[in-house]
């Protein structure tokens, strides 16, 4: 039977209990914990109505201007927007998620957009995170000159001969520096665009790191046949080994 329609958007924040929240295990990519399943009442099957996404700015703009019009053609492919949602504060006999989940890290007051699931009605579905764009960076990344040993790591971990000898000295980088060099092994500075992970049921994930030197067209276009019905699932070990074997191959 067809779902009941989920209310309209509220121009004041909507108020959730922390209880009725559990972990999105769809996630393909970004921050982990940054989108939240919602329970509600007339949920009936494994996915729920509606999720929370942590509030950004930027994105609100985006979804207020797109919904401040009922004929704007993309609305027939984004979420529907229902606004700004707020976690309550929890009685202290309901501290953990409805489903013992209690690794979403959402703390009373953190500030979400309430969002439509839109897979809402699918049974085992498989999301694929696609980031658009030639760069995945904003301009005040670019003047920001903050140290950052992390990305030095995981610079280091993917591409040993990828930092500078300075870098090598400093044992630090740049945000800008991190993310202009992960656009440039991507795809995304040759073709606008990069796959950035895959989730799906059970255990079935692959992060971004299982696509970093996924750059060539040929690449891209393999992943996107192998994800589409049916899908062909290739592990991080095999990607590993076919990215070995490949790099094998280019100094023949």
């Amino acid at each position: 039977s067809p779902r009941s329609p989920l209310p309209g958007r509220k121009a004041s924040p909507m108020k959730f209990n922390r209880r009725h929240t559990h972990g999105f295990d769809r996630q393909a990519a970004g921050h982990e914990g940054s989108v939240l399943n919602l329970s509600e009442e007339g949920d009936d099957g494994a996915q729920s109505r509606s999720i929370l996404k942590r509030l950004q700015e930027e994105e609100v703009l985006v979804y207020e201007s797109i919904y401040s019009q009922d004929d704007d053609p993309i609305q027939e492919f984004i979420p529907e927007y229902f606004g700004e949602a707020l976690i309550e504060v929890c009685s202290k006999h309901s501290s953990m998620s409805v489903n013992g989940d209690d690794s979403t890290n959402a703390k009373p007051g953190d500030r979400f957009i309430r969002l439509s699931n839109c897979l809402a009605g699918f049974n085992h579905p498989l999301v694929m995170d696609i980031k658009m764009g030639v760069r995945s960076f904003v301009e005040e990344e670019c003047t920001s000159l903050k140290p950052r040993p992390d990305l030095y790591e995981r610079m280091l971990a993917s591409e040993p001969s990828a930092p500078t000898e300075e870098e090598k000295v400093l044992k630090s980088i740049t945000k800008h520096r991190w993310m202009t060099w992960r656009d440039q092994m991507s795809s995304s500075h040759s073709l606008g665009f990069r796959i950035d992970g895959i989730a799906g049921p059970a255990d079935a994930k692959l992060q971004h790191s299982d696509f970093m030197y996924v750059r060539e067209r040929e690449h891209v276009v393999r992943e996107l046949l192998d994800f589409l019905p049916p899908p062909r699932w290739r592990s991080s070990a095999e990607r590993k080994e076919e990215a070995l074997q490949s790099q094998v191959a280019s100094c023949l």
